[in-house]
């Protein structure tokens, strides 16, 4: 922790802006190895053209296009297209998140997640396969209900997805005016931490249905009809 602020509550406003500047350092620090290391590369790989009597170098570096769709940019990351630790841009926050409160910035997930997706890298709960994980733009649009984190206060909202992976519903956790990384630039962003099968995420609905009920507003928003559906079915009333 930055020495300044050590003992801050860590939900405070001192506490979370604490925790954004100690993940920008993380990734400040990232990116300044990668520039190094890419200006040698670089360098080393120049091409040198003396047409008209001058030296010329040009770099090899190209920046990636993010304004591909998401499932061109899944390809691409198979094909090794996609800079080292850089987030792809899922779409824009849809209208549900924005009439919640989320600010209209792009939705990122990094791409150790997609890895993760797309090749079950961590475990059977967040492998979805390609076919499901180029859906989740269109899931995050329609969701069966939002509601604050349990574990990271108001800093970040869990959304109930509309399928399952491996029996569990799917959740994503969104880091609120979080951060990504684009061609080596840190852009503000809705930012996705993952997405995965939970087994509790019905059981965290179920109490955070609850808590609107006693006026504690942590479900953000509900579609009632699947909501009630996925309660009833595994015994909780609302």
């Amino acid at each position: 922790m930055i020495d300044a602020y050590r003992g801050v509550e860590p939900d405070s406003k001192e506490g979370k802006m604490v925790a954004q500047m100690e993940d920008v350092l993380v990734i400040l620090e990232s990116l300044y190895a990668d520039a190094l290391v890419d200006a040698s590369e670089n360098f080393a790989g120049a091409e040198k053209n003396t047409a008209g009597g001058g030296v010329r170098y040009q770099s090899k570096t190209v920046e990636y296009d993010y304004s591909k769709s998401f499932a061109e940019q899944v390809d691409d990351y198979k094909s090794g297209n996609i800079p080292q630790r850089d987030t792809l841009i899922v779409g824009p926050t849809p209208e549900i998140y924005r009439s919640i409160g989320l600010n209209s910035l792009p939705m990122t997930i990094n791409t150790t997640h997609v890895d993760y997706a797309l090749n079950g890298t961590k475990d059977a709960d967040h492998y979805l396969g390609e076919t499901l994980l180029k859906q989740l733009p269109d899931k995050l649009k329609d969701p069966v209900a939002v509601f604050v984190s349990q574990t990271k206060g108001t800093t970040s909202v869990v959304t109930l997805l509309s399928f399952s992976v491996n029996g569990k519903q799917v959740v994503a956790p969104i880091v609120i005016d979080g951060f990504g990384v684009q061609n080596s630039l840190v852009i503000d962003s809705n930012a996705i931490t993952s997405v995965f099968g939970k087994n509790t995420c019905i059981a965290q609905l179920h109490k955070a249905a609850q808590e609107e009920s006693s006026g504690n507003f942590s479900l953000l928003y509900a579609n009632k009809k699947e909501a009630r559906s996925l309660l009833h079915r595994a015994g909780h009333q609302w």
